[in-house]
């Protein structure tokens, strides 16, 4: 059984609220058909996607009203997919982040009226540990629930790269994984998740920069905790990227994900599959994590 952790979902009538809180982002985030991610699961062979909002919208930024009407608007629909589709789909909250008692509120709503598993966070919200500590109340609400946390990348900063200077690359390829590495930080070298044992923690993209950095990060602060309910996904990098990630932090640390639909599964589960790391090693960030 593969399941999918890091995949989206975008649905049509909040597509249609968000055109309204956000004209002309539709054309980026189209919405997403649920019997179409069906079939290309099946045709990549997986079992089930774990779906969420993306963080690079930047719903969770909006003013707090705004946030809080779309993150309802999304989390009325999704949890209409896993009641129709629970079979195929777990799927994870929105949360209006930019009022921290909204973000309470909305997620103690969700406990008590649908079957979401858990709920997403862009990571600039844990980049250090002052501002981590400031979501205590949303995180030990999820640790009481037993919830399952999702660690996405945040929209991408204004800066001085034009559209004909690799804006994308640099963007994307660069800064935005460096601020996922921050955040991976902040959850695997300071206390913060030691007073929630029982929540599940999972970093998009390898932690972003975070192992490639390890040896250097070790040498200078000579030390490299590993706390057992933080995971990194495999989304959005390559074999070679996936096998220095398993020696650099252990298979033991990290889940299968596509970044679906953005991205596609097949070319996911085959640069996995051509990783230089063994055959257990695969089977443990296909299958044994999941069920662990």
């Amino acid at each position: 059984m593969i399941t999918d952790w890091h995949a989206h979902w975008h649905p049509a009538r909040f597509a249609d609220v968000l055109d309204r809180a956000m004209p002309g982002v539709r054309p980026l985030w189209a919405p997403t058909d649920a019997d179409r991610q069906v079939a290309a699961m099946d045709d990549a062979g997986i079992a089930r996607q774990v779906v969420s909002l993306s963080g690079y919208l930047g719903v969770e930024a909006l003013p707090p009203v705004e946030a809080s009407t779309l993150a309802r608007a999304f989390n009325r629909e999704t949890a209409e997919l896993v009641e129709r589709r629970g079979d195929r789909f777990s799927a994870l909250a929105a949360l209006p982040f930019s009022d921290v008692d909204l973000a309470l509120g909305e997620l103690e709503w969700c406990v008590s009226h649908t079957a979401l598993a858990g709920f997403s966070i862009p990571c600039d919200l844990l980049a250090d540990l002052e501002m981590a500590r400031r979501l205590a109340p949303v995180f030990r609400k999820a640790n009481a629930e037993k919830l399952h946390v999702f660690v996405h990348g945040a929209p991408h900063r204004p800066g001085p790269a034009g559209s004909g200077d690799n804006a994308k690359v640099r963007r994307s390829g660069l800064e935005a994984q460096h601020r996922l590495a921050m955040a991976a930080v902040t959850l695997l070298m300071t206390d913060f998740v030691e007073p929630y044992p029982d929540l599940s923690v999972q970093i998009a993209s390898l932690g972003g920069t975070l192992p490639f950095l390890a040896e250097r990060i070790e040498l200078v602060s000579s030390q490299w905790p590993r706390p057992g309910n933080v995971v990194m996904d495999t989304a959005t990098f390559g074999r070679h990227a996936i096998t220095h990630a398993v020696r650099a932090i252990g298979a033991d640390h990290l889940v299968f994900g596509s970044d679906s639909p953005v991205y596609g599964a097949q070319w996911h589960l085959a640069e996995l599959n051509n990783a230089d790391i063994s055959g257990l090693e695969r089977k443990t960030i296909l299958r044994r994590n999941f069920l662990r």
